[in-house]
């Protein structure tokens, strides 16, 4: 009750609930990017990259932003390290997986971070990751900056990426895909700073995924086909 209270108000504002949608599990908010107008435009769904964006950037004007510094996972798009290193906020990544997140924040006393899939933790409010926390703070930030929330995203511009879920037989360890090994070098060595390159395989799935970031949409994309076709064939020569 204590932490929900300053926020009762701000659902007295019709375009401001306008931009909540909570999803069926409730930890994950989905906010819509619109005008705020009389009439609702067609929207954009903002990920969680997006939001602790924004939400860094009003935190660390407030200086509620503990060692201005902020967690993601390695998932997160390198638009947002660049948005964030404009304004002097570091970025520490971890494995996927909020529990991840949670025991790197708390190691380095920090109270904003999340994933890209929406899930955000604000542990000066919550223990724990909370939509309707997040949902709220957002909320706050859109009345006290009085801008719609499609403004507010503009702080961070994504950078174009591209995740292939590449079905495998076994998980080969990647230094036993030579061939692989050596074109995701070459790819990454291509795209130098403007991008980069995660390979992982799924903790729960025979899944392999291959996700790249780079500013041509249609280069990534053809990198992304490209590695796929090498490791399918690899794995498929490769000893068991």
């Amino acid at each position: 009750r204590s932490t929900l209270f300053p926020y009762t108000t701000l659902f007295r504002s019709p375009r401001t609930v306008r931009a909540l949608r909570c999803g069926p599990h409730a930890e994950n908010p989905s906010l819509c990017r619109h005008q705020c107008h009389s009439r609702i435009l067609p929207h954009r769904l903002l990920d969680g990259d997006q939001i602790i964006a924004m939400c860094a950037l009003e935190m660390l004007s407030t200086g509620q932003l503990a060692n201005n510094s902020v967690v993601v996972t390695v998932m997160s798009n390198k638009g947002l390290d660049t948005a964030l290193a404009n304004a002097g906020i570091q970025v520490f990544r971890t494995p996927v997986g909020d529990r991840h997140v949670v025991e790197e924040m708390r190691k380095r006393n920090i109270v904003l971070g999340g994933e890209q899939s929406g899930h955000l933790l604000f542990l000066d409010s919550s223990t724990t990751g909370d939509g309707i926390i997040a949902a709220l703070k957002v909320l706050e930030m859109m009345c006290r900056r009085n801008r719609p929330l499609s403004v507010l995203a503009e702080v961070m511009q994504k950078l174009p990426q591209i995740t292939r879920n590449v079905k495998v037989q076994r998980k080969v360890p990647v230094e036993r895909l030579p061939e692989f090994s050596a074109r995701l070098a070459e790819i990454e060595r291509s795209l130098g700073n403007a991008g980069r390159i995660l390979f992982r395989y799924s903790g729960t799935e025979s899944l392999a995924r291959i996700t790249i970031e780079g500013p041509d949409q249609v280069q990534i994309r053809g990198y992304a086909q490209e590695l796929e076709q090498v490791l399918l064939q690899e794995i498929a020569h490769s000893d068991t």
